[in-house]
């Protein structure tokens, strides 16, 4: 069983700024999107990732991570 938790620091389309690698939404829908192709499952709650089916050792899980405390959020 594989989780791979994807962090992004900062959602925002803009460049610049003072932003660290900005990735937009539709960015983030590209990847996630991606990851769902290569076989992962999105965990959206942590919760749920108590209720699959481990019964195959190929399961691969994937959530996104945020960090916080920029002043615009």
């Amino acid at each position: 069983m594989t989780l791979l938790l994807v962090n992004h620091h900062y959602v925002n389309s803009r460049e610049g700024s003072g932003a660290i690698f900005p990735a937009s939404v539709f960015e983030m829908i590209e990847r996630a999107k991606q990851l769902e192709h290569d076989g992962f499952y999105y965990i959206q709650d942590f919760r749920n990732y108590y209720e699959f089916d481990y019964s195959s050792e190929n399961k691969k899980f994937f959530h996104y991570t945020f960090d916080d405390g920029l002043r615009e959020q």
